[in-house]
């Protein structure tokens, strides 16, 4: 099983993502930068889950970091923010919204890890994240797929 990394504040969002991702994925989680990081020296991820927005590093100082410590595993960030494809944009890093399709996850997973370009979140060679791909947030469930909800926080940050 290919081993991946989550990184959210939210524990709640960890254990569910855990319970549905173990079936393809050997799933580590962190609810940290900090910690994401001392785990991304020590092991090695096929790809990285980032949510954006999170207390001690949000997404984007924690992409910007992994790059400058030379960590190259294709990262896929998340969040429900309005601007995340902007951002994802600006990272170069394919995006997914809150709350998760897990379909749309679990596929976009397999297109990160799949891809081994070797830049920390790079896309497939020749092409760049598509802000048009994603609908916006909305409040409440998302399907988790295999007859399960995953409900996740719609708080959003400005």
């Amino acid at each position: 099983m290919s081993p991946i990394l989550i990184i959210d504040d939210d524990v709640d969002i960890l254990d569910a993502l855990s319970m549905v991702l173990e079936e393809n994925y050997e799933v580590v989680t962190s609810s940290g930068g900090t910690d994401a990081l001392r785990l991304l020296q020590k092991r090695h991820f096929e790809a990285v889950l980032v949510d954006l927005m999170m207390p001690e590093m949000d997404g984007e100082s924690l992409v910007d970091a992994m790059r400058k410590m030379g960590i190259h595993v294709p990262v896929l960030l998340a969040s429900a923010v309005p601007d995340l494809h902007h951002r994802a944009v600006r990272l170069n890093v394919p995006c997914i919204s809150k709350p998760y399709d897990i379909n749309k996850l679990e596929a976009k997973l397999a297109a990160i890890i799949g891809r081994g370009s070797g830049a920390p979140g790079a896309p497939a060679r020749g092409s760049r994240p598509d802000p048009a791909s994603e609908p916006p947030p909305t409040a409440g469930s998302a399907p988790a797929g295999r007859g399960q909800q995953l409900s996740v926080s719609t708080t959003r940050f400005v």
